[in-house]
């Protein structure tokens, strides 16, 4: 195989690389949590009550961070996403805000429980 076979082969590897972590980069659309719990109550035949708009974004987060382009890259150990930076920590963050909304929810159904029960 002579050089120019490898070094054009290994050009044309990198290009592709390349486009595929600018695909993977686009970040998903951002939305209204107000108009799309209202949207889906409307869906599911609900009434909007407390909490469910948040428990609703909460849940709409976390279907973009499973469903995003390329899958979930921070714990990817090959390229192209081992030389990305800005996808992944866009991903630990959205993971860090939907385990402590997760967390919040979870505590403050426990206080609501507690209160209730100690009248």
């Amino acid at each position: 195989m002579s050089k120019v076979k490898v070094i054009i082969g290994a050009v044309f590897f990198t290009v592709v690389l390349y486009f595929l972590s600018v695909y993977w980069s686009f970040e998903p659309d951002t939305f209204n949590p107000d108009s799309y719990a209202a949207e889906q109550a409307k869906l599911n035949q609900q009434t909007l009550t407390t909490g469910y708009e948040t428990t609703t974004t909460l849940i709409h987060i976390s279907e973009l961070l499973i469903n995003k382009q390329g899958g979930f890259l921070t714990n990817d150990k090959l390229p192209p996403s081992l030389l990305m930076d800005n996808m992944p920590a866009w991903e630990t963050g959205v993971l860090t805000q939907v385990r402590d909304m997760a967390l919040v929810l979870k505590d403050n159904k426990f206080l609501s429980y507690y209160r209730y029960r100690n009248l």
